[in-house]
This record gives structure tokens, sequence and C-alpha cells, in this order.
């Protein structure tokens, strides 16, 4: 069974608001960077 590469949403917030974004807008980048990710994997 291949490995399952996942996107780590709370990770990636904590990274965004760190480093100055405000949680609203670590939230939407999160959405964004999730669906990209998930395109990835399936290929669309």
């Amino acid at each position: 069974m291949p490995e399952a590469n996942a996107f780590d949403t709370h990770n990636f917030v904590k990274h965004m608001t760190s480093g100055g974004f405000t949680q609203e807008q670590a939230e939407a980048d999160k959405r964004n960077e999730a669906a990209r990710h998930d395109a990835s994997r399936t290929g669309r």
C-alpha cells in the first residue's frame, strides 16, 4: 500500500500565524493549500 502524504493543516496554521498572518488569513490560505494538495494527489 502506498504511503499517505498528508497535509498537516494544524501545523500549517501555526506556522503561518507565528510568521505574522492573522488566524483568518492562515485559515483561508490553509483551505487553498489543502485543495491544491488534494488535487496533486488525485491528479486533478
